[in-house]
């Protein structure tokens, strides 16, 4: 099977107010392929995504923690039992 294109957003830079700006705040990056008949998973799973939201609530994960921030960052833990 030929290789099919394996699209990605990437956050160029921090959002400290308003919305995402395509290519300024937010990169689409259509340059990657991948060879779906020859991906190695190693035990996982390959999956086609249809739609994808860059969503607002994120900002608040990634931005700098600040005094009085509405949103920390926060942790997974998981367990051992």
């Amino acid at each position: 099977m030929a290789p099919v294109r394996n699209a990605r957003v990437l956050f160029n830079k921090p959002i400290e107010q308003g919305f995402p700006v395509p290519g300024e705040t937010i990169i689409t990056d259509n340059s990657s392929t991948i060879d779906l008949e020859d991906v190695a998973l190693n035990g996982g799973f390959l999956v086609k995504i249809l739609s994808i939201s860059v969503d607002p609530y994120q900002r608040g994960r990634m931005a700098k923690p600040k005094p009085g921030y509405y949103s920390v960052r926060s942790y997974v833990r998981y367990s051992t039992e």
